[in-house]
């Protein structure tokens, strides 16, 4: 496990020799994470990302577990072109946005594949106005738990 707290700008190019990891919590840094796809063993990811970000993460393939911290103005839509096979776990934490068109749409089709377990924050208070089933855990609303 590493955790790092780095610049915008910082090359993560030299963390793609650390061929060991396993489980990455990323601070600072909101795209540029392809180097990372190149992480063998890199099931676990905790991060924040803009839209750039959000794309980058497409090339993880061996992902299972993703927290992702996105600012309000940041589209999520970019989620469903993802296409994480292994992914089981998303948790995502969406900048306190309101629930529009765009986010209800993203959430349901992410809900839609049964084998993924979706955490959204209970703050953001538009998780339970969702028209789907969920569970309650503290802080956070929990679909398709397993």
């Amino acid at each position: 496990m590493l955790e790092l707290e780095v610049t915008p700008d910082c090359d993560l190019t030299p963390l793609a020799s650390l061929t060991r990891i396993e489980s990455l919590r990323l601070v600072g840094k909101l795209a540029g994470f392809t180097a990372l796809a190149r992480l063998p063993r890199l099931k676990q990811l905790q991060t924040e990302a803009d839209a750039t970000g959000i794309a980058d993460l497409a090339s993880f393939p061996v992902l299972r577990v993703l927290s992702l911290s996105v600012a309000a103005n940041v589209s999520i839509a970019g989620l469903l072109d993802l296409d994480l096979k292994q992914l089981n776990f998303l948790t995502l934490q969406a900048g306190s946005r309101s629930l529009d068109d765009v986010t209800a749409a993203t959430i349901a089709a992410l809900a839609r594949k049964k084998s993924r377990w979706l955490r959204l924050a209970e703050h953001e208070g538009w998780p339970l106005q969702l028209a789907l089933p969920y569970r309650r855990t503290p802080g956070y609303v929990d679909i398709n738990y397993r």
